[in-house]
């Protein structure tokens, strides 16, 4: 059975198999898919949140399903990131879509466009320091 620790895991995993080519030729290894662990935080209300594991710093973006419980940050090496949301806040909108750049770059569509519902393909575009 999925929870939602497991979506959120494979939807990272998801997320980073599709950056390839666009985040290769920005950093110089992609980050494991372990890099940003989901978890429900029990110091902060129990909201679903990320935490960096990955000797980079990351932006890490989550969209749900249905509209409504979309955010993302900037997350430190070794820190964490709060959704803000619970899980039947989570479930209520069909789950999240996690979508992962390096620090200082944000998810776009095909376009060029910052996110605003889930997408299959995106590519990772500089937004400044």
């Amino acid at each position: 059975m999925l929870n939602y620790r497991t979506i959120g895991s494979l939807a990272l995993c998801f997320a980073l198999m599709k950056l390839g080519p666009a985040y290769a030729q920005q950093q110089q290894a992609l980050p494991q898919a372990s890099c940003a662990q989901g978890f429900y935080d029990p110091a902060f209300y129990n909201w679903f949140s990320y935490r960096n594991t990955c000797p980079q710093d990351l932006y890490v973006a989550w969209i749900s399903n249905a509209p409504g419980l979309n955010g993302g940050g900037n997350i430190a090496v070794g820190k964490k990131i709060s959704t803000g949301w619970s899980a039947s806040e989570i479930k209520a909108k069909g789950g999240l879509a996690v979508y992962i750049c390096p620090k200082n770059y944000l998810p776009v569509d095909s376009n060029g466009n910052s996110l605003t519902h889930q997408v299959l393909h995106y590519s990772c575009k500089f937004q400044g320091n």
